[in-house]
Parts: structure tokens; C-alpha cells; sequence
């Protein structure tokens, strides 16, 4: 047999190959229509979200690395109210006759002071923004 016949062989083996693969990856499903088609579990109090994901991501680990990011909770030790809330630390009943601006520029050093506090210390902050919230109208 010449060789350009054992190529032509080889060639439709490989092709004959590829048509079977692409067949059979074409009648599996994704790991999230798997998940999608599965019974849902009925709603109960003690069902643990964490606990089924833990149990099932070596069935679907993709859908668990996404599980994971929507999932977490991020820890923190104070009020989100607070946390966001700066209307009450600029504005009080002695500067309530500012103007837009000036509150905004207050804002501004206020988030400005908390930056410097974190590089060179509080008290360098604090005599800031004692001058700072000296401002009168």
C-alpha cells in the first residue's frame, strides 16, 4: 500500500473519530441543564444551602465555583446604616445653613482624614478635622 493510501486511512480514522466525539458531547447536557432538570427541594428551615453545595460539587463543580461567589458573606463589625451614613456627621443643627458644595467638600475631607489616619496616625486626622468641622456659615 503507498503511503499517501495510509494517510487517507489515518485521515478518515481521525475524522471518523472527531463525528463520534462531536455526537456524543452534542447528547450530553451542561452541568447547569442537569442541574436546572433535577427535583426541587421543598422549602424547609432546615435545609442547609451550604451544606447540599458542599455535598454536590464533585457532580457539578462549576456551578459550585459560582455557588461560592454568591454565597459568601463578607464579614463585618459594623451597622451598614452607619457604615454609609455620613449626612449626620457633616451636617448638625450648627452648620444646617451650608450650601451644597460645602457639605460636599466636607464629605470629601472627611474621607480624605480617614485615609491619612490609616498612613500617619490618628492624631494628625483628629486635628484635621477639628479644624475642619470648625467651619461656620
Amino acid at each position: 500500500m503507498s503511503s499517501s493510501g495510509i494517510e487517507t486511512r489515518a485521515s478518515l480514522r481521525d475524522f471518523d473519530r472527531w463525528c463520534y466525539e462531536l455526537r456524543v458531547s452534542n447528547n450530553q447536557k451542561s452541568e447547569l441543564e442537569s442541574y436546572l432538570e433535577e427535583a426541587r427541594f421543598p422549602r424547609a428551615e432546615t435545609f442547609n444551602i451550604l451544606d447540599w453545595w458542599k455535598t454536590n460539587s464533585p457532580r457539578l463543580p462549576i456551578l459550585e465555583k459560582i455557588a461560592r461567589d454568591i454565597l459568601a458573606v463578607p464579614a463585618t463589625t459594623i451597622a451598614s446604616e452607619s457604615a454609609f451614613s455620613v449626612g449626620g456627621r457633616v451636617i448638625d443643627e450648627s452648620r444646617t445653613c451650608l450650601l451644597p458644595d460645602a457639605i460636599e467638600a466636607l464629605i470629601v475631607a472627611d474621607d480624605w482624614i480617614g485615609s491619612i489616619s490609616k498612613r500617619s496616625g490618628v492624631l494628625k486626622a483628629q486635628i484635621l478635622w477639628k479644624k475642619v468641622s470648625e467651619v461656620d456659615c
